[in-house]
């Protein structure tokens, strides 16, 4: 993953002077928005502090070696002696932690699965915002539908991706669906199901009080290089 100095969680746990475990903080850079995993953390009612870069490269190029992380990048997490760089590491990190990673072999495999299809998603999406949306909308729109369907069929009648029990997917999913709600905003009128599995994702207390703070940054969604963003 590149390196993103815009919105990217960080969450940090350390000890204070006193050697006191402290509450864990999201440290984050500011150009690209993203809820997984503060949205993860505050869907628990996890407490965290939040710290963001906004001066620009200079200001996390200046600590990314001084902080202790084999692959140093943000988003990163430091809980005690555990420190990860990586999204979906310290998604599924922050999902384990809460009980949001499944149950049973089956549950967890399919969850793996269907992380692997966001970053599909994903990845298509950003070749898209950055380098063809000059000369792609029409095909892209096209491969929106195509992955409206599956998504949709994937969920069927399922209250959330997989079953009753909310998991990391639905973070991912959640996002997937918001963003390409601002490329194209009836995307979803085709799939009934997927739009009530946005709307319920919205609706959740704690994801209501998460959106409705001052921690949560719902623009810009990409970098400064993108050629489509929201303001």
């Amino acid at each position: 993953m590149c390196l993103r100095i815009i919105r990217k969680e960080n969450f940090s746990i350390g000890r204070d002077s006193r050697g006191e475990t402290c509450r864990p903080s999201l440290d984050t850079g500011r150009f690209e928005a993203s809820p997984k995993a503060s949205g993860c953390s505050s869907s628990t009612r996890g407490e965290y502090e939040e710290r963001l870069y906004t001066e620009g490269p200079t200001e996390w190029l200046s600590e990314k070696e001084n902080l202790g992380l084999d692959f140093p990048n943000l988003p990163y997490y430091i809980e005690d002696d555990l420190k990860l760089s990586q999204s979906m590491a310290i998604l599924k990190h922050v999902g384990r932690k809460h009980g949001l990673c499944g149950t049973t072999d089956a549950e967890r495999t399919n969850i793996d699965m269907l992380a692997h299809v966001a970053d599909d998603i994903r990845l298509h999406y950003s070749l898209f915002v950055y380098q063809n949306y000059k000369t792609q909308k029409i095909e892209y729109t096209r491969r929106m539908h195509v992955t409206g369907n599956r998504l949709s069929q994937y969920l069927g009648n399922k209250k959330w991706f997989m079953g009753d029990t909310i998991t990391v997917v639905d973070f991912l999913m959640y996002e997937l669906l918001d963003i390409h709600l601002k490329v194209k905003d009836d995307w979803l009128k085709d799939f009934s199901n997927l739009q009530e599995f946005h709307k319920r994702f919205e609706a959740l207390p704690a994801i209501q009080e998460y959106m409705a703070s001052p921690r949560f940054i719902p623009a810009p969604l990409n970098g400064p290089s993108a050629q489509f963003d929201i303001v």
